[in-house]
């Protein structure tokens, strides 16, 4: 499984590890369209909403019976200093990268 699927790293982590022979989850909040490859199976999931993600783990282990790994790659910035962040922008940060 990894996280942050839909581009970026994480893309290019799935990418190796299709390559490696390896069966792929990538989860992200936008949709994971850059492959077609029959091992890989995605799923739009907002990390931030644990019952949504609790649901996305049963769909995938009543799939493939089992997780054998995970890359937590998913990650997100506000750019502003600490003083001038809002409350709101802290949380979703925190919630998402942690």
């Amino acid at each position: 499984v990894v996280t942050g699927a839909a581009r970026g790293i994480g893309q290019a982590i799935c990418e190796q590890l299709l390559e490696d022979g390896f069966h792929v989850v990538g989860l992200d909040i936008s949709p994971v369209e850059w492959s077609h490859s029959a091992q890989l199976s995605s799923y739009q999931v907002n990390l931030c909403d644990a019952a949504a993600v609790s649901e996305v783990v049963d769909s995938i282990v009543e799939q493939h019976g089992r997780i054998d790994a995970l890359v937590n790659n998913a990650g997100i910035t506000r750019d502003a200093l600490l003083p001038d962040m809002l409350e709101q922008d802290w949380d979703s940060v925190i919630d998402v990268n942690l």
